[in-house]
């Protein structure tokens, strides 16, 4: 293998015990990766394109030709080119490299499938996908190895069945997909920054023969359209011929849809947003994430009504969230903003949220009590 080139080897699909397997030798270099999706729910496509959505980044970021062993979809081709011009304009550390690969002829393309579905994690952005999309979807799709690791089999387990009984609740089958990807591009890549939109992508081509067009929910809204892993100036850019795939809901402030949910049982009852999962917890209660999302619903009059925060929301905790991003501090200030402009007014959480946006108990004693409490907690 050449030092300077990132090739991918010819994909394999294999059948066992009902279970679909695509799985293609990859080299980053010299190192040697076997990179897999295994899909337990019908049909998956025999094509490269996954793998070129896998990789394509590693590519950019790495500065080395990404060579593909077959053709590719000409709709993708062109896509890529627009791609890897805003991301090297959001990015100075990626590159515009070579892709040694000829576009599919139009015979060899196959039919469009019927069906439509949309990523599912069980969080807020998902949700509201979920129920904007309800009469359209024939399909929800979650991946094991992407927010939760491979070998956290409990937690797996746990999260397979309330999102299984969400699926159940709406009439609409959940596909569950396994795959190591996270585990090979995490030494190159930051998997929010930058990855996770593509790793969506390369899910969604998967599913060529059952959708023809697959949804990923938004996180970040209108007009906040900083330079993100999944955009809704990129996502569509990985589509195919036979496969749509459309970023939705970056119209709607996180607030919004927080406020949209709350009414809605089976979100209630469901509702998972932490990416911690500290002690093996669906939701920890104490990480931004989750503290973050407990002061929305709280907001909005929804938090005693979702059972899956069964910590409860402490004042305490929302002082010492101080937002680290641009982003984060833009949903900070925005809860705020609508918990001022409500008539039922919360004095204890504006005063919380207005400590958490200085940065108060950051800095001198309060950060040595911070590293006391942190200390203590574990």
């Amino acid at each position: 293998m050449n030092r300077q080139e990132i090739a991918i080897g010819e994909p394999t699909l294999t059948e066992r015990f009902g279970r679909q397997t695509l799985s293609a030798r990859i080299w980053i270099g010299l190192q040697e990766h076997e990179l897999w999706f295994r899909v337990q729910n019908g049909r998956i496509a025999h094509r490269i394109e996954p793998f070129v959505a896998a990789c394509y980044l590693l590519a950019m970021k790495t500065n080395m030709r990404l060579c593909v062993p077959q053709a590719i979809s000409l709709k993708m081709m062109e896509g890529l080119e627009e791609f890897r011009q805003i991301f090297c304009e959001w990015y100075p550390a990626f590159h515009p490299v070579e892709i040694r690969t000829v576009p599919r002829a139009p015979q060899e393309q196959m039919p469009k499938a019927e069906g439509v579905a949309a990523f599912f994690t069980g969080g807020v952005d998902s949700f509201y996908t979920l129920r904007q999309r309800l009469s359209e979807l024939t399909g929800l799709i979650f991946v094991h190895g992407f927010d939760i690791p491979l070998k956290n089999t409990g937690l797996r387990q746990q999260i397979s069945a309330e999102l299984r009984a969400v699926a159940d609740h709406v009439q609409i089958p959940l596909v569950e997909v396994e795959t190591n990807l996270r585990e090979i591009i995490d030494a190159h890549l930051s998997w929010p920054e930058h990855a996770h939109g593509a790793a969506l992508a390369a899910v969604a081509l998967l599913f060529a023969p059952q959708f023809h067009r697959v949804y990923i929910a938004a996180s970040n809204s209108y007009p906040d359209f900083s330079a993100f892993g999944s955009h809704p100036f990129t996502d569509p850019l990985w589509s195919t011929e036979e496969v749509e795939i459309v970023h939705d809901g970056f119209y709607t402030r996180r607030l919004h849809k927080v406020e949209e949910i709350a009414g809605w049982d089976v979100a209630m009852d469901h509702l998972r947003v932490c990416w911690k999962n500290r002690g093996g917890a669906y939701n920890c209660c104490r990480c931004e994430k989750c503290v973050r999302t407990m002061v929305a619903l709280r907001i909005v009059g929804g938090l005693e009504r979702c059972r899956t925060f069964p910590g409860g929301l402490r004042m305490w905790d929302v002082r010492l969230t101080t937002p680290e991003t641009e982003w984060l501090r833009i949903c900070t200030q925005e809860n705020l903003e609508e918990l001022q402009k409500r008539d039922r007014r919360d004095p204890a959480l504006e005063r919380a949220l207005k400590d958490g946006l200085s940065g108060r108990y950051h800095r001198g004693v309060w950060k040595l009590a911070r590293r006391l409490l942190h200390r203590l907690r574990r």
